[in-house]
């Protein structure tokens, strides 16, 4: 069947494709795996930096930030650990706090002698969410729609409770 020929496909693909694809979830589920045979702290930290990055992509921002903290107690000078703290922080609409976190990346960065171009756009972008609502900051991904945000039949008679809003009634 075409979901077994498609299981198998995901097998075959490495993460990148996955993450190309946009296979987030089989992404995170293949880096689960690994990161229960990871061998040391470096492999443990490497693993969760993908990790997390497919759950930013999921937009699973607490379990980001869980893995995020992981990083930073195997390795408090890993400044990606932070760095991802803030991604997750922007992405669940905490510029203030996500900024902080990428002040301690970019500070690590320093005195590590390190550059990294995406680390400064974050910052850039998280301080102009300050003023500029929803937060630019994180990777670009398709958000759905919340819920609660939806249009009763009290609201408008034409919608049913179950059909999304008009883009007006939404911005």
């Amino acid at each position: 069947t075409w979901g077994e020929v498609s299981g198998l496909m995901h097998v075959e693909m490495s993460l990148k494709e996955l993450f190309d694809a946009g296979l987030f979830r089989e992404a995170f589920d293949r880096i689960s795996e690994k990161l229960e045979e990871a061998f040391g702290d470096e492999d443990k930290i490497r693993r969760l930096l993908q990790r997390c990055q497919a759950l930013l992509k999921l937009n699973q921002c607490s379990s980001a930030i869980a893995d995020a903290n992981q990083i930073i107690r195997l390795n408090p000078m890993e400044y990606r650990g932070y760095q991802k703290r803030g991604e997750a922080l922007c992405l669940s609409q905490n510029p203030s706090a996500a900024l902080t976190e990428f002040q301690k990346a970019a500070d690590l960065c320093t005195a590590q002698n390190i550059t990294d171009e995406t680390l400064s756009g974050q910052m850039t972008r998280c301080r102009d969410s300050l003023t500029t609502r929803p937060p630019l900051c994180g990777s670009p991904i398709p958000l759905s729609i919340p819920n609660h945000l939806e249009v009763s039949s009290s609201q408008n008679s034409s919608s049913s409770p179950t059909s999304s809003p008009p883009v007006e009634n939404v911005l």
